[in-house]
């Protein structure tokens, strides 16, 4: 939904257009076709991946656990250059 508002708004000032293209408009040529697919793919896209992020690293803060695969999951033995710790919480389990 959100998406969907952003691609509208981006369409129409980039293409000076109300409307985007769809696939079946006959009146529209390949290329609008093309170009209004790879907008609202990059669009859609992009806001998964932000909503993706903000929900890792909200849970990253709260558990202190990554949710996602790490670097040593990933077959990557040392940390990247850039990379940020996030602090490890530990609970303790008592047995009784």
């Amino acid at each position: 939904m959100l998406t969907g508002a952003l691609f509208k708004r981006v369409w129409r000032s980039v293409a000076h257009e109300p409307e985007a293209p769809t696939a079946k408009d006959r009146d529209r040529t390949w290329s609008e076709v093309l170009a209004a697919a790879a907008i609202r793919g990059a669009l859609f896209g992009g806001v998964e991946a932000l909503i993706d992020r903000a929900g890792a690293t909200g849970f990253a803060r709260l558990t202190g656990v990554w949710p996602g695969k790490t670097e040593v999951e990933n077959g990557l033995d040392g940390a990247r250059a850039d990379a940020k710790p996030v602090p490890v919480k530990r609970q303790l389990t008592v047995c009784g």
